[in-house]
Parts: structure tokens; sequence; C-alpha cells
């Protein structure tokens, strides 16, 4: 499950440049939630979901 994606694209996604050195504690939590989205987006993921009703 490897990307090709570097770390760099999911900082400019995110636009946390700026922020790169501060702690993740120190962050606020719309911070956190940004640069996690990124990741998830940025995820190639193989997982297929079946939902039944």
């Amino acid at each position: 499950m490897a990307s090709s994606v570097g770390a760099d694209e999911i900082v400019d996604f995110a636009e946390v440049e700026k922020f790169l050195d501060t702690q993740i504690k120190c962050s606020s939590s719309g911070m956190y939630v940004c640069l996690a989205f990124a990741v998830v987006v940025h995820l190639e993921l193989e997982i297929l979901l079946e939902i039944t009703l």
C-alpha cells in the first residue's frame, strides 16, 4: 500500500507550511483535523466496502 504522494504535496494541500516546526500538541484542533484530512485524501487505499440493507 505504498503511495506515490510525498509529504510536500500533503503539506501544500493542507496549507500548513508555516506551522511545520510546531509540535502537534500545540496546534489547534482545526489544524490537526486539516492535516489529518490531507493525509487521508492522499492515501491510496485498496479497501472495498460493501453495504447491505
